[in-house]
């Protein structure tokens, strides 16, 4: 069984994400307006917006064999080596909006191309997850052992999702796909855990969590397995230089949750991620789901991560598939884009190729520029490190 697969993240300047506030004409009161919220919502994402470069050419969307017609497949996890042959889990649910409570993990097989994929029964999964409502997988190898991570859901009605629920991520691990078992639950309101072993073979974890609504994207450092519990989760600490882009007061949020990391050759980790805005307004209201990415640099003693080249990759409309083609479980899902990885295709000059889920309709594809070029010119800059090669490399070498 071999391993291989890539998925990266971003970052952001630090700024104060306080509500922003306007004098009124005696100078002696506040105000909070919604168009302050949208002036701080726009002017935060800007800085990422000024220096981005869309894709150089329209993407694909990816072809689920056997897949009935009523079901659609999306929020996949990395891509995976089985048998030499790659892999993904996939998040399969009802198409229509009021089925979101329907979702359960498959296991897919994916053409050397990542243009197909097909059934694979080659994991218990279906066994630790029977009966639940399960959602956005990832997938990792982490000291000799597969690592997964789902999203478990508990409905307050399960045919209307308007009615909200309460939700958890769970982690199961096991040496080989079909021996899993259960590792650990975090507390609830909890999304983007995700793992990765680190160059001195301890393990770093991220977390999303909104609890009372207030979010943050925190990372932590564990020894071991055995050190992994709802509290270690819980007491993780905020990764640091991305908080700019997180707005957690007032009608229009904004988050950013992990969605995989990858090792880098001299220590740093790559982080894939998305951007989410969001308007709360009693109804559900997406008015943002970018694909980012950022390197992380750990403090090993204290246990911290600090962003650093944050950028974004892609937007919903650069895949340049029409809303005819791919239309959106709901209407305010248009322009969401969730990352499922990076993968590296010799086959044309090493220009990546982004996985991702679209309106949460569908799985696609699109070549993108290297996201670590710069890290790599950074590295290439240091006369006394020759670690100027990423994890990308290292997988192709290795495959």
């Amino acid at each position: 069984m071999k391993y291989s697969g890539l998925e990266i993240e971003p970052q952001a300047n630090q700024t104060d994400n306080s509500r922003l506030m306007q004098l009124d004409e005696t100078g002696s009161k506040y105000l909070s307006t919604e168009q302050d919220h949208l002036r701080q919502f726009n002017q935060t994402f800007e800085s990422l917006l000024a220096n981005y470069e869309k894709p150089a050419s329209a993407g694909w969307l990816i072809k689920f064999h056997e897949l009935p017609r009523d079901k659609v497949a999306y929020n996949a996890s990395k891509t995976f080596m089985v048998d030499e042959k790659p892999h993904m889990l996939v998040r399969i649910e009802g198409k229509r909006a009021d089925q979101e409570f329907t979702s359960k993990l498959a296991i897919y097989e994916v053409s050397p191309d990542r243009r197909d994929c097909y059934p694979s029964a080659i994991s218990n999964l279906e066994e630790l997850t029977n009966i639940k409502v399960t959602q956005d997988p990832s997938i990792s190898f982490v000291r000799n052992n597969w690592v997964i991570s789902w999203v478990e859901v508990e409905p307050n009605d399960v045919d209307n999702p308007d009615k909200g629920c309460t939700f958890r991520s769970v982690t199961a691990i096991g040496e080989k796909l079909n021996s899993l078992r259960r590792l650990v639950e975090s507390d609830t309101d909890t999304k983007g855990v995700r793992y990765v072993e680190l160059l001195d073979g301890r393990i770093g974890v991220t977390s999303r969590p909104s609890k009372d609504g207030q979010y943050s994207i925190n990372f932590s450092i564990a020894d071991s397995f055995e050190e992994i519990d709802s509290q270690f989760l819980a007491n993780s600490n905020p990764i640091r230089g991305l908080d700019s882009l997180i707005i957690n007061d007032g009608p229009l949020k904004r988050w950013i949750g992990p969605n995989d990391m990858q090792l880098l050759a001299n220590g740093d980790l790559s982080l894939l991620f998305h951007v989410a805005g969001f308007k709360d307004h009693q109804i559900k209201d997406y008015r943002e789901y970018s694909v980012a990415h950022c390197i992380l640099k750990l403090n090993q003693e204290q246990g911290y991560a600090q962003a650093d080249f944050i950028k974004l990759l892609a937007r919903a409309d650069d895949f340049g598939i029409s809303v005819k083609d791919l239309p959106p479980k709901r209407a305010d899902l248009k322009e969401v884009a969730y990352p499922s990885c990076i993968i590296l295709d010799p086959s044309d000059h090493n220009k990546p190729i982004l996985l991702a889920a679209l309106r949460d309709a569908g799985q696609v594809g699109i070549r993108i520029s290297d996201p670590l070029e710069d890290w790599k010119h950074n590295q290439s800059k240091d006369k006394n490190s020759s670690l100027s090669h990423s994890i990308f490399d290292q997988l192709l070498n290795a495959s």
